[in-house]
């Protein structure tokens, strides 16, 4: 897809500048999509090298806060306001127990913990908890564009809706692939219980499937070489055929986008031979194509990423020229504050460093409150 390309000082119409734009927009996001592989091996190998060792540190550090405050709820001589803010400051540094490389004997340990003092916070009994885990998981499925089906609505707890959520991934993914088919049968050995992390990257995973099978069918209807009567080209689909279909069994969704994007440029017209009404019809598709295009881009980009942990993951998004020096800004960030986080911790040793922080939690937590009040007014002005 070439630029149009117009003498000196004579004015683009806006259908011809509009084509244009577009086009800066395919060449670069066909870059970004061919660049990405190199960027997520250069995250990889810094992580290794610098930044796992420093998770592994703050998942021990966390780890041995926790034991600490649970320790302290029981045996501590607090008073009863006090062991209300300790149970929900207990709840408040669990929030993130499954981003941090710990052993399975400790991750079962502070699940147990935090399900302690969820039923404490809540008042609720473990079954009545077990049904707000349900809503939230579904809830969670369907942002991530699931649809519930009844038996997952009606789901008791949540060994159920895993029990469920496993069959509708194995249904699918029968559906990808013949070669699949032959394994189909879902294994009836006991499933390990899944964690928040894990379920969110199960259905980010079945997301991307969903993607991949879309594009897939959407480039079979047009590299066919069936339907081609000139023999180079068909000879020519029938090579870029060979590739979808190694795309797709391998799952390669950024394979995939480069194509789609191969293919906008080869069936592009010539834009100064068109006249505006062509261009303007032509503009309005590229426009539709290119904005879907950008979508999976960008779910590529929040796929799980296997082996990095927090903020690093979110860097596939920047450019290799900048890609190294962000990296290194954010290192000495991390290392900065995991010395907070060492202080932090350290600060509990003492009752006394307890009963401040438990008095500094609950400031936090009232200035938390005031501003959800405050967006609840905003909200509610907005809708009049």
């Amino acid at each position: 897809m070439s630029p149009v390309l117009i003498k000196k000082r004579t004015k683009l119409s806006t259908a011809q500048a509009t084509f244009n734009r577009l086009n800066k927009k395919i060449v670069a996001l066909r870059h970004d999509i061919q660049e990405l592989p190199e960027r997520e091996k250069v995250i990889t190998d810094f992580y290794k090298k610098h930044v796992h060792a420093l998770f592994v540190k703050e998942g021990e550090l966390k780890y041995a806060l926790l034991i600490r405050l649970d320790t302290v709820y029981q045996t501590g001589k607090l008073t009863e306001k006090n062991k209300s803010l300790l149970a929900e400051l207990v709840l408040a540094e669990s929030e993130q127990i499954d981003d941090f490389p710990l052993s399975d004997a400790q991750i079962e340990e502070m699940h147990r913990i935090r399900e302690k003092y969820e039923l404490i916070v809540s008042e609720l009994t473990p079954e009545e908890m077990e049904k707000e885990r349900v809503a939230v998981a579904l809830e969670a499925f369907s942002f991530l564009g699931g649809q519930p089906n009844t038996k997952m609505r009606q789901a008791a707890n949540m060994e159920e809706l895993e029990k469920l959520l496993e069959e509708y991934y194995e249904e699918a993914f029968q559906q990808e692939a013949e070669r699949k088919s032959s394994c189909s049968k879902t294994q009836e050995r006991a499933q390990p219980k899944m964690t928040k992390r894990e379920l969110k990257q199960k259905l980010q995973e079945e997301q991307t499937m969903k993607s991949i099978r879309e594009i897939y069918i959407e480039l079979v209807k047009e590299l066919h070489p069936d339907k081609e009567t000139d023999e180079n080209i068909r000879q020519l689909k029938e090579e870029r055929m060979k590739q979808l279909t190694e795309a797709y069994q391998n799952k390669d969704l950024a394979s995939l986008l480069s194509m789609q994007l191969n293919w906008l440029e080869d069936t592009a017209l010539d834009p100064a031979s068109q006249t505006d009404e062509v261009l303007k019809r032509y503009n309005k598709v590229l426009r539709k194509q290119l904005s879907r295009l950008e979508q999976e881009y960008e779910l590529l980009c929040s796929a799980p990423f296997p082996g990095v942990l927090g903020a690093y993951a979110g860097y596939r998004q920047i450019p290799m020229t900048r890609l190294k020096s962000r990296l290194e800004t954010m290192l000495q960030i991390h290392r900065q504050e995991l010395e907070n986080v060492e202080d932090y911790v350290c600060s509990y040793e003492t009752l006394t460093g307890l009963r401040k922080n438990l008095k500094n939690f609950q400031a936090r937590q009232k200035e938390k409150m005031q501003q959800m009040d405050w967006d609840d007014l905003i909200d509610l002005f907005l809708m009049r």
